[in-house]
């Protein structure tokens, strides 16, 4: 496979779109090798349920201890009050915008939840 990195774009504060699509989803893929890389940008109302959720926290923590790379919106984390919180599980605050329009425009895989 010539692009072997998938980025999930995880926007929802949905409790069950966490879950059963997004963590699910990547935890799946990457005990099957299906991606060699994986990163999850959290950015919009997902970063409180990533930081506050204990059940979502747990999950976060364990895929970055399998080898997923999680970034936050550094915005979107200091308007819900989650920086702290996310940096103590070692997700990295960033401005993403720019990211994400360049991993659109490079036409880079991407998965938008």
């Amino acid at each position: 496979m010539e692009n072997d990195k998938l980025t999930i774009l995880w926007t929802s504060g949905e409790k069950d779109v966490a879950l059963k699509v997004v963590l699910r989803y990547a935890e799946s893929v990457l005990e099957k090798g299906l991606w060699k890389q994986i990163e999850i940008i959290i950015w919009g109302p997902s970063v409180q349920l990533a930081a506050d959720d204990e059940v979502d926290k747990a999950k976060v923590e364990s895929l970055i201890s399998e080898g997923v790379k999680f970034k936050a919106c550094v915005v979107c984390a200091e308007e819900y009050g989650v920086s702290k919180a996310l940096e103590d599980m070692n997700v990295q605050l960033e401005m993403v915008g720019e990211e994400v329009t360049r991993i659109i425009q490079d036409q880079t895989p991407l998965l938008s939840l």
